[in-house]
């Protein structure tokens, strides 16, 4: 059993992250799911930097109705903490009247999972476990019956819009969209230009580099979020893929530095298997494809496979995860294209909509839809003799043509 005086160190270790929280005043309109403040254990998962902590932290001072003495806030990989179990921490809480515990950073913690089973068999403190999007939830046992699961993704360029500018813009469909083109967003696009006084270019401009991730909001230098996200990319490849595997070899993270690079510099990379095999000295193609997964899980790329009548193929083309990344590793001179279409990727996916490469000579296909993307002066000549068609162009302008619709406005979906 832990001592009165680590209940009182905690506390005094709290006071910073509560200040940092309210001073973060947007909230991630993603997880308004009611069933996540009535859940006694709660798991919220995501890439670094989509705001799963300042979540986490929002969603406890509800249920602790905002008095942060009755919330304990654990960062799993400080090494204030490294001498306690997640267990005896919980169990010091629930001692002190704590109501809520989070446990951030978990999968820094390897025996996470008997520990949290301990504190849902024995003690009745509520806890918010808070974790990579790579964490492992094989082998949950008892506990996937008691712990229920999120996933926070990043934000569309809707939600950064609504948090940065106080606007209200609601969610489009897919399908409303491709039926009305144009004609579902021009109200939306003067009510946004009248209210923030910007014009629309310059801000789906800030969005690519830094809005998809929530920590990229507070920031008002490119450069500055830049270094932070290189930083975040090469602690995630470096340690938090590293720690997730159950046996890591110890050449591990050098040789998925090799692979981001070689995919960073070739976006989109044609997976070329030999290739990329001999370049990051793997041996065989199964560790390549695991390594490849361990990537994608992260967020650190996107893959995108082509369907066909027979059966799902295997990945043909590679993406970085989101545009702010590309700006991250400008060095790289990442070409216009690859952002358009990495864009588009993540609007699609942040919107639940599974993208495949087209049969065709097009881009994209969406279930019945059909996209190709291009520049401002994209045509419709490889798409020409395909139903439900649309061309997707880098542009401000809206076209009469209903099938000519501008690529920031899947950022709306």
């Amino acid at each position: 059993m832990l001592s009165t005086e680590k209940y009182y160190q905690i506390i005094d270790y709290n006071k910073p992250v509560w200040a940092r929280v309210r001073a973060f005043t947007g909230s991630r309109e993603q997880l308004g799911d009611p069933d996540f403040l009535s859940a006694n254990l709660a798991c919220l998962v995501g890439e670094k930097g989509v705001g799963k902590t300042v979540l986490a932290c929002q969603k406890a001072l509800q249920l602790a109705a905002n008095d942060t003495t009755k919330i304990f806030y654990i960062s799993l990989d400080d090494t204030m903490f490294a001498a306690d179990s997640m267990y005896d921490l919980a169990q010091l809480a629930e001692t002190h009247g704590v109501q809520v515990v989070i446990f951030d950073e978990v999968h820094r913690y390897s025996a996470w999972k008997s520990e949290l089973k301990r504190i849902a068999d024995r003690l009745t403190v509520r806890c918010i476990v808070s974790g990579s999007s790579i964490l492992s939830f094989k082998d949950l046992g008892g506990l996937a019956r008691r712990m229920v699961k999120y996933q926070l993704l990043g934000m569309t360029l809707r939600e950064y819009l609504n948090m940065t500018h106080g606007s209200r813009i609601k969610s489009l469909s897919l399908d409303e969209l491709c039926r009305n083109g144009p004609r579902a967003v021009e109200d939306i696009a003067r009510t946004l230009q009248a209210k923030t006084q910007r014009p629309l270019p310059l801000l789906f401009a800030d969005y690519l580099r830094r809005g998809y991730h929530a920590y990229g909001v507070s920031h008002t230098s490119d450069s500055a979020f830049s270094t932070l996200l290189r930083q975040a990319t090469e602690d995630t490849i470096a340690y938090e893929i590293v720690l997730a595997q159950t046996h890591s070899r110890p050449d591990m993270a050098r040789k998925l530095q090799s692979i981001f690079k070689t995919i960073a510099q070739n976006v989109p990379y044609t997976i070329d298997y030999e290739a990329l095999k001999a370049y990051a000295h793997i041996s065989d193609s199964r560790t390549l494809k695991h390594y490849l997964a361990c990537l994608k899980d992260a967020g650190i790329i996107r893959s995108l496979d082509r369907y066909t009548l027979k059966s799902l193929r295997k990945p043909e083309k590679l993406y970085l995860g989101n545009t702010a990344l590309y700006y991250a590793y400008a060095e790289l001179k990442p070409d216009i294209g690859s952002i358009r279409g990495t864009f588009f990727l993540t609007s699609m996916a942040l919107s639940h909509h599974q993208v495949s490469l087209h049969s065709g000579q097009a881009d994209f296909a969406v279930g019945p839809y059909t996209f190709e993307v291009g520049g401002p002066r994209k045509g419709k000549r490889q798409i020409k003799d395909e139903e439900h068609s649309y061309v997707v162009r880098d542009t401000w302008e809206f076209s009469a043509d209903p099938r000519i619709i501008p690529l920031w406005v899947f950022g709306l979906l």
